[in-house]
Formats: structure tokens, C-alpha cells, sequence
């Protein structure tokens, strides 16, 4: 795939060897060039796109966009490199600020600062990360306005509230990728305040570059916990509506098809927490049991609704419940301890070292959403920048 994106980015970029003056001292084919740029993590490719007109004019190219976040993804997924996470950080005022911690849990991690939003921007959750692109969520009660931003790029695009939410309704936000169709997608699941058997779940997609809400049906599950991504899918915790039974509810973006898969019942026999802790690890479905005090075990769903216990952590006094976020290139868990700090857990030993940002236990005001994030220089105001 990455020789014929860059055979059809030599095509779209016609100018390159006209301008190649500006950059005499290099003198490759531009579908090399396409290739090693495609390979480079995203600071950078930002470097790189000062060198000359005709590089920025490559990065840019929507083909060299698609080629640079197809060949990050892979390097991410497979473990052949570090990851990186996004953050975003609210304090007492709701104001949020919003990080990337680089190679996450190696020699080399290192915490970066995003740019800014405009100040009225400033109150805004964030709901999910997908392929470079943030999408976040207004805070305020009064409306439930989208936006979808690259913070690398600057670019940000509005998304007004949803036809079927009102003030007394609950929403719950996806955000996704269609990669066949090469577009994003934002989902909108929302329900009364008093839900009971006779009101119902409902659900509507945004396209982006289509620019309108679209009402999908009726969703067959309740969402109680933010989402996670794998595999074209988007998923949450949920309760199912005809059962009420606990289990993960799923939303397949390019299909727009809803499914659910109840967890092994035996889940939280011994717990007093009344939720299981669920993500996606190492390309799995994975969900957390707490069969006593202090420990933790962690399920995978290698196929569907067949469950497999695959690691089993002790922690010291004071633990209450973790959440894994992924696996790292060293082996070791990245979890989200005791919903407050961020600790990297070696699986075979049970040790754990704090790692990135770590959340104040203190300050109970101190609040964040983190997600595993791509850099990348999509567009969201072009659908993603894949034309």
C-alpha cells in the first residue's frame, strides 16, 4: 500500500522537481522522499515541512497524509514503537489544558504542551482520539456542541448539537473512522434523564464533509462509561435494554450496526464496585475482575463472547481498581491506578512505576481523559483530509 501511495502522490504533486532548487542538496525520487517522510513521527514532520515549499507541499498532499498515518498506525499497533497518549487535563475552574506525553513509559518520554484553544473553547471535554484528530465536547448543560480539532494543524471544525438532544436527555459521544469509505464519523447516543422500559436509546451519526445529523435507530444497549476503539468499532460499557445485564455495547462505524456481549457473569462476585473496567489491549476486548482485595485480573475476548484470563496482578495496600490503556513496547500494562495516577505494571512481577502525567490524589478538581494518539495532518475540514 505505501508503494502505490506514493506512486499517487508523485501524481498529485507535479510541481515537486520544478521546485527542487529550493532543495538542491536533496536529490531523491519523491516517492522515496514520500516514503521516508511517511515513516517519521510527527514532530518531526513539522520540522520538515519548513524545509522547502515543495516538501510542505507533499506532507500536505492528502495521499501523503493517508501514507504517513496508515504506516504510525502500524508501528503503534504492532508495538514496534513507543506509544503516545493525549491528555486533557481540567482544573477547579473546568478549564482544560491539554498534553502528549511521547514514548509513554520508555528512557525517551517526554510531556508536551498542546497550543491553546480560543478561549471559548476552553470549557470543552474530551470524548476521543482518532487518527490525529480530537474530539471534544461542550461542558455546559445548555447545548451539546462538538468540535473536532488537530492540534498539530490548528484546524478546527464546529459541530452543532444533535437534532434529538434536549436539556433533560443524556448524550454519550463517538468518534471514529470508516476506513473504506476513508471518513470519519461522529455517533450521538442519547436518552431521558428517567429512563424505564417504555422511553428509548437513540442515536444519530455525523459525516464529516456531509454536514447534517443523521437519526440511525434505536440502540440496544445503555453506555455508562466513555468510549474505547478497536478495530473500526467504537465501545462502552453498557447495560443492555432488554436484559439489563452488564456487558460492552458496540457500534460498527462502517456498517452503523449496533452489537452487545455480555462479560463472563462471575464478573465482581467479590467487589463492591458495581462497574468492570474495560478497553482494548494488545488488539483485544479486555475486561478487569477483582475476585478479592488487592487483586486484579484481567480478561481478553480473543473471539466473540469467548473470554481467556490472561494476566493476573497483586497490588500493594490501598488499591481499589485500575484500568489498562495498552500495552507498551517493553511488555509492561499502561493502567490508569486507582483512577488517579498513570503507572506503567510489569505483568510478571506485578511492580508498577509511575509514568507521564500522574493525576493529584489531593485535589479532587483534577480531572482526565486520556486516549492513545497518532500525530498526524489530517484535516477535519475536509473530512479527514483524504479526499
Amino acid at each position: 500500500m505505501e508503494e502505490t501511495a506514493g506512486v499517487e502522490a508523485h501524481k498529485r504533486v507535479k510541481t515537486y522537481y520544478e521546485r527542487r532548487s529550493e532543495c538542491a542538496l536533496w536529490n531523491v525520487p519523491e516517492d522515496i522522499t514520500a516514503n521516508i517522510l511517511a515513516r517519521l513521527h510527527i514532530r518531526y514532520l513539522m520540522l520538515c515541512r519548513c524545509v522547502c515549499r515543495a516538501w510542505r507541499i507533499l506532507i500536505s498532499d492528502p495521499i501523503s497524509i493517508l501514507m504517513h498515518l496508515t504506516h504510525r498506525r502500524t508501528l503503534q499497533l504492532n508495538n514496534i514503537e513507543d506509544t503516545d497518549l493525549v491528555f486533557g487535563v481540567r482544573d477547579s475552574f473546568a478549564k482544560t489544558n491539554f498534553y502528549m506525553v511521547e514514548n509513554v513509559g520508555s528512557s525517551n518520554e517526554s510531556v508536551k504542551l498542546f497550543p491553546a484553544l480560543p478561549s471559548h473553547l476552553s470549557k470543552y471535554k474530551l470524548v476521543a482520539s482518532c487518527n490525529g484528530l480530537l474530539c471534544l465536547r461542550n461542558l455546559t448543560l445548555r447545548d451539546r456542541v462538538i468540535i473536532i480539532w488537530n492540534p498539530f494543524t490548528g484546524e478546527i471544525l464546529d459541530i452543532p448539537s444533535p437534532n434529538l438532544v434536549t436539556a433533560k436527555s443524556v448524550t454519550h459521544f463517538g468518534f471514529g473512522y470508516d476506513s473504506i469509505v476513508k471518513k470519519y464519523k461522529v455517533l450521538a447516543i442519547s436518552y431521558p434523564e428517567t429512563l424505564d422500559d417504555t422511553k428509548l436509546v437513540v442515536a444519530e451519526v455525523w459525516t464529516l464533509g456531509l454536514g447534517s445529523w443523521r437519526h440511525i435507530g434505536i440502540v440496544p444497549f445503555q453506555p455508562v462509561d466513555p468510549q474505547f476503539s478497536l478495530e473500526g468499532s467504537l465501545h462502552w460499557m453498557s447495560y443492555e435494554r432488554e436484559s439489563n445485564l452488564l456487558g460492552i455495547g458496540s457500534f460498527d462505524v462502517r456498517n452503523e450496526e449496533f452489537h452487545f456481549v455480555l462479560i463472563p457473569q462471575n464478573f465482581n462476585s467479590k467487589s463492591s464496585r458495581f462497574v468492570v473496567d474495560t478497553g482494548a489491549l494488545g488488539g483485544y476486548i479486555s475486561a478487569v475482575n477483582y475476585p478479592s482485595p488487592g487483586l486484579g485480573e484481567i480478561w481478553i475476548m480473543k473471539h466473540f463472547e469467548s473470554w481467556t484470563k490472561q494476566y493476573v496482578i497483586s497490588m500493594e495496600e490501598g488499591f481499589q481498581y485500575f484500568k489498562p490503556l495498552c500495552l507498551l513496547k517493553s511488555g509492561e500494562i499502561l493502567l490508569v491506578y486507582n483512577g488517579a495516577k498513570l503507572v506503567s505494571c510489569d505483568p510478571q512481577t506485578s511492580q508498577i512505576r509511575e509514568v507521564g502525567l500522574s493525576r493529584n490524589s489531593h485535589n479532587p478538581n483534577f480531572v482526565i481523559d486520556r486516549f492513545d494518539f497518532v500525530g498526524t495532518f489530517a484535516s477535519p475540514m475536509r473530512g479527514g483530509g483524504v479526499e
